[in-house]
């Protein structure tokens, strides 16, 4: 970490940078740990965030706290999706080339229901997405960080009743716009 924050020449913007991360390093850590399940990458993660502020130091600085927090942990969830989307192709090229080379045959039903699953996934991460940053945002955090509403509310700087009202919305806005790609997605 050291390293990166020699790279900042005035020492009150290094500072204040290794601020910033001694304060967030563990919730950071958390998130990034959180998508791509792996304690290096997650680590990896919470410096390209530390990096990735460096060059957006002073419109960091120009938003409010509650804003700031936002920032950060939008920038870790962004980055580690990111790396955890690399990681998945570098294993599926690797298992690709270890295929061909056993020249493994693969019964067209099972690729059939690995292809589904995937596109499933996608079409449902797809869904959740065009519901926007306020509503996708608390889906993320409660179903797949699995942090509760309390938590959320902190970290969102809102009340508790706001993150329930945010995820009944979101649930409703689904399937309202796709309850019947939804039934699918359940039968299948």
């Amino acid at each position: 970490m050291l390293l990166f924050l020699m790279t900042i020449e005035d020492e009150s913007d290094r500072n204040y940078v290794a601020q910033i991360y001694e304060q967030n390093k563990l919730k950071l850590y958390k998130i990034a740990y959180g998508i791509v399940k792996n304690h290096h990458d997650a680590e990896d993660c919470v410096q390209d965030v530390i990096i990735a502020l460096i060059d957006y130091l002073e419109t960091y600085r120009a938003a409010s706290d509650v804003h700031q927090k936002n920032i950060l942990f939008r920038m870790c969830r962004n980055i580690a999706i990111d790396k955890y989307r690399e990681s998945n192709r570098k294993k599926s090229r690797e298992a690709n080339v270890q295929e061909i080379e056993g020249f493994e045959l693969v019964d067209d039903e099972r690729v059939d229901e690995l292809f589904l699953k995937q596109e499933n996934r996608q079409r449902l991460i797809d869904m959740i997405n065009s519901l926007g940053d306020t509503y996708s945002d608390a889906l993320y955090y409660f179903y797949y960080m699995q942090l509760s509403v309390q938590q959320i509310a902190r970290m969102l700087s809102i009340s508790e009743a706001n993150v329930r009202m945010r995820l009944t919305r979101a649930r409703r806005m689904l399937l309202a716009n796709w309850e019947e790609e939804l039934h699918e997605l359940r039968s299948k």
